[in-house]
């Protein structure tokens, strides 16, 4: 049997998130200004951010609460070497941590988000922003992930079939990021949802 969570957005009116097993996308890192980290992730969740690879480091930030879907945390650092690495995660109240976002600021260089060609039932074509990619995608509905594909040769198109048959439904989301395998800097996010 699912059990339901929820949040009170006010002491007597509780809002109903989903299931247990319902989790936000993981939560994007799109900017840093000074020692302040910036980004989107889903409307009423917690943010985490852990940060390795600096001097002093790996530290623990947040949770902070983000009812709109932007967040930041002051890291209290300006200085990012290439092994530093920003891990971000998300939840819902109650609810379990999302996948992580990975963002590595002095990796260069920076690609830009994988582009999509076409998002079916069973799977996401598109084209990569460089060779020898991950490509990996999360759907919004309930934050599964449903594409991880290992790009081989020279082309920069995919047909990446969803994981273990998974299915998406018409009018859901898909959330594409491309990076380099193990836990490499990963792009924005591509989003698109399936029409028919």
């Amino acid at each position: 049997m699912k059990q339901k969570f929820g949040i009170n957005s006010a002491p007597s009116d509780p809002v109903v998130i989903g299931d247990c097993d319902v989790v936000p996308v993981p939560p994007e890192v799109e900017s840093i200004s000074g020692s302040v980290v910036t980004g989107t992730t889903s409307p009423n969740t917690y943010v985490k951010l852990t940060v390795s690879g600096a001097t002093g480091y790996p530290r623990g930030f947040g949770p902070v609460f983000s009812a709109d879907g932007m967040w930041s945390l002051d890291i209290g650092t300006t200085s990012f070497a290439p092994v530093t690495t920003l891990l971000a995660t998300a939840n819902y109240p109650g609810g379990e941590l999302s996948d992580t976002y990975v963002k590595q600021p002095a990796r260069t260089p920076q690609y830009d988000a994988p582009a999509i060609t076409e998002v079916g039932a069973n799977q996401v074509s598109g084209t990569a922003p460089a060779t020898g990619q991950q490509i990996m995608g999360w759907r919004s509905s309930d934050g599964k992930k449903i594409v991880d594909l290992m790009m081989n040769g020279t082309s920069l198109s995919f047909e990446a079939p969803y994981l273990d048959g998974e299915i998406l439904e018409e009018g859901d989301i898909l959330n594409l990021v491309s990076c380099y395998p193990v836990q490499s800097s990963m792009t924005p996010y591509t989003k698109r949802a399936r029409r028919l």
